[in-house]
C-alpha cells in the first residue's frame, strides 16, 4: 500500500491541472523545464519603440518651434532642447541594447534550484559565448522587485526594488563559451512570486561583466515559491560576497575615523551623487517647463478679459502649478542629497549624530540601552525592476519615539551591509534587514510607542 494520496487516481486532465496548481511554476511556458531565457530581444523592442515615438514627437519641435524660439530667448527654446537631448539619450540605450543582443544574442539560463524558494536556495548557471582572456569582472545581482500600477485615469506601471543582494560568480571554461554559476541563500520572510497582476512580486536576476568590446548586461525573471520545504541546490556555486568591510569602506561613501570613545562615521556630501543630480534635473525639466509654459500663457491671455481666457488661465494655473511644486520638490530633494553631511558616533555605551547643511548643525543622541531597534531598508532607488540602483538608510529607533540616522544615501547593497555589519560591531546593537515594503515609518513607530505606553496596554499587548 502506497501512501501517495494521487496514486489512486488515473490520469488526465483533472490530476494535471491539479499538479499544475500546487506547481504553479509548471504554467508558464518558459520556465517549464527549469531553463529560463533572457530578456534581452523584449527590451530591445520596447526601448526601440521609445526612441522611435519620442523622436517622431520631438522631431518636428527640434526643427520647427526651437529655431524661432531660440532667437527669441524664450523659455519654450529651452524645454524643447532638454527633450531633444532626453530623445538623443534614449537613441543611445538602444544602440547600446542593440550592440549587446547583436554579441552575446539570446542567452539561457538553467535553474539550480527548480524553483528557487525563500528560506533557501536561488541560482543556476548561464554560458556566456565569449572567451575569457585574464580574470574578467562579472558580477550578478538577484532582486525581488514589487510591481504594480499606480495612478488615476493615467495609470504607469512601476517597479521598486523590495530586497537585493550582489556577488561574483563561479567563472569556468565550457565548450562553448565561459560558465557563470551562482547560487544565493534567501531570506525566508521574503515574498513568493505572484501571478501577473495589478500588484505582484517578481525575483529577477542581472549578470553584468566588463570584457573586450561591447559589456554583457543581461536580466532573467526567474521562479521563486513557497510554501514547503526550502529547496537548496544541487551542486551550490556560492557567490563571493562582494559586501565591503567595516575597515575598507569607499571613502567616497563613508570615512571611519577613532573617536574618543568608539569610531566615527563620516558620511560626506555628494556620497549618492548620481541619484542627488538626476532629482535635480528632473525637478528643472518639470518646473523649467511648467514655468516656461506658465509665462507663455500669461502672455497670450494675460490681457485678455473673455471667459475663455480666463478658464484658459485658470486650468493653466491648476495643472502647471502641480508640474511646478513637483520640479522644486525633486530639485530641493536633488540639493538636500547632494549637499548634506552626516557624522555618526559609535560606542557600546552611546549613539550621536550631526547632521549639517549648508553648515547648519542638526543634533541627536541616545544611550544605546534607549535604542529598540535598528533597521537597514532601501530608502529610494534610480531606474526600475533588475537595473535599479537602490540607496539605503540605516536608522535607529528609540523608545521615546524618536529616531537616530545612523546612515543615509548608502549607495548599494554592498556597501550597505558593510557599514551595518560595523554598526553591530561598535555597539554591540543587531540591525534587522528589512525588505521595502516593512520598512518601518517614524510617524507609525511614534504612534505604536505612545499605544504601548498607555494606561492598561504593553508591548506585549501590541503582538
Amino acid at each position: 500500500m502506497t501512501d501517495d494520496p494521487d496514486a489512486g487516481d488515473p490520469p488526465g486532465p483533472d490530476k494535471a491541472a491539479r499538479d499544475l496548481g500546487d506547481r504553479p511554476w509548471l504554467q508558464r511556458e518558459g520556465w517549464a523545464r527549469g531553463r529560463v531565457r533572457s530578456g534581452n530581444r523584449g527590451e530591445l523592442f520596447r526601448i526601440w519603440f521609445a526612441a522611435l515615438v519620442w523622436g517622431a514627437l520631438t522631431a518636428p519641435l527640434a526643427w520647427v518651434v526651437f529655431p524661432e524660439q531660440w532667437e527669441e530667448g524664450t523659455a519654450w527654446a529651452w524645454a524643447v532642447l532638454a527633450f531633444a537631448l532626453l530623445g538623443v539619450w534614449i537613441l543611445v540605450q538602444a544602440l547600446r541594447t542593440t550592440l549587446i543582443w547583436r554579441r552575446f544574442g539570446r542567452l539561457v539560463l538553467e535553474l539550480d534550484p527548480f524553483p528557487g524558494s525563500p528560506g533557501g536556495d536561488v541560482g543556476g548557471s548561464v554560458v556566456v559565448p565569449l572567451r575569457t582572456h585574464g580574470r574578467p569582472e562579472f558580477r550578478v545581482t538577484l532582486s525581488c522587485v514589487l510591481s504594480e500600477v499606480r495612478g488615476g485615469r493615467n495609470r504607469t506601471r512601476w517597479e521598486t526594488v523590495e530586497w537585493t543582494r550582489s556577488g561574483v560568480p563561479r567563472v569556468e571554461p565550457a565548450s562553448d563559451g565561459t560558465r557563470l554559476r551562482f547560487t544565493f541563500r534567501v531570506p525566508e520572510d521574503l515574498p513568493t512570486t505572484g501571478a501577473p497582476s495589478e500588484r505582484y512580486h517578481r525575483w529577477m536576476v542581472r549578470l553584468t561583466g566588463e570584457v573586450p568590446g561591447v559589456d554583457l548586461d543581461t536580466t532573467f525573471e526567474v521562479p521563486v515559491y513557497g510554501p514547503g520545504a526550502p529547496r537548496l541546490a544541487e551542486d551550490p556555486a556560492p557567490v563571493e560576497e562582494l559586501e565591503a568591510s567595516g575597515r575598507e569602506l569607499p571613502r567616497s561613501v563613508v570615512r571611519v575615523e577613532p573617536a574618543r570613545e568608539g569610531v566615527r562615521l563620516v558620511f560626506p556630501p555628494g556620497r549618492d551623487r548620481r541619484t542627488g543630480i538626476l532629482l535635480v534635473v528632473f525637478g528643472a525639466v518639470f518646473g523649467g517647463t511648467a514655468a516656461g509654459m506658465g509665462l507663455f500663457l500669461i502672455r497670450e491671455h494675460g490681457g485678455a478679459a473673455s471667459g475663455l481666457a480666463l478658464l484658459v488661465l485658470g486650468f493653466g494655473a491648476l495643472v502647471l502649478g502641480g508640474f511646478l511644486l513637483l520640479g522644486l520638490l525633486l530639485a530641493g530633494a536633488g540639493l538636500y542629497s547632494v549637499l548634506n553631511t552626516l557624522q555618526v558616533t559609535l560606542s557600546r555605551r552611546r549613539l550621536a549624530s550631526v547632521r549639517r547643511l549648508l553648515g547648519v548643525p542638526f543634533r541627536r543622541e541616545a544611550a544605546t540601552d534607549e535604542i529598540a531597534r535598528v533597521e537597514l531598508s532601501i530608502a529610494g532607488q534610480v531606474g526600475q525592476g533588475a537595473r535599479a540602483r537602490p540607496s539605503y538608510d540605516l536608522r535607529a529607533f528609540c523608545r521615546d519615539g524618536s529616531r537616530i540616522y545612523l546612515g543615509d544615501g548608502i549607495p548599494g547593497p554592498d556597501v550597505a551591509e558593510g557599514v551595518a555589519r560595523l554598526v553591530e560591531e561598535e555597539t554591540g546593537l543587531e540591525v534587522e534587514r528589512v525588505p521595502r515594503s516593512e520598512r518601518t515609518s517614524s510617524v507609525g513607530w511614534r504612534k505604536s510607542v505612545r499605544r504601548a505606553a498607555a494606561p492598561g496596554r504593553s508591548t506585549a499587548d501590541e503582538g
